[in-house]
């Protein structure tokens, strides 16, 4: 696979269907129905090869846009000069558990069902 292509990403592909499914993270940006793959850019100069391969492309700032493309194409986009580098979206779970930890809303939340409970 070629450089562009960050090791994650390059793992999900080389990995079975059954492996995916069983893991937290190679699945995450995948519809297995369609067999595509939402994806993140990096690049640079103008996306028009990029859109003549990919099934939609979203723009966003800093040169960076996101993709859904069939499995199938990923190599071909890596060949596309103007895209530096592409990987696949990570599962945020652990950031919003942390998140809900630090800030006390899981000690409110026990709290609330509580004295829901006792009012039942």
């Amino acid at each position: 696979m070629s450089q562009k292509i960050e090791n994650m990403l390059n793992l999900a592909l080389d990995a079975t269907e059954t492996e995916r499914e069983k893991s937290l993270d190679l699945d995450v940006g995948y519809n297995p129905i369609d067999r595509e793959w939402d994806l993140i850019l990096k690049y640079s100069g103008s996306l028009d090869a990029v859109r003549n391969t990919a099934v939609s492309v979203t723009e966003l700032t800093n040169s960076y846009a996101i993709i859904t493309i069939l499995e199938s194409k990923i190599a071909a986009l890596a060949e596309i000069p103007e895209v530096d580098y592409i990987e696949k979206p990570k599962r945020l779970y652990f950031q919003v558990r942390n998140g809900k930890r630090v800030s006390c809303i899981n000690e409110v939340q026990k709290t609330l069902f509580s004295v829901w409970r006792e009012m039942s």
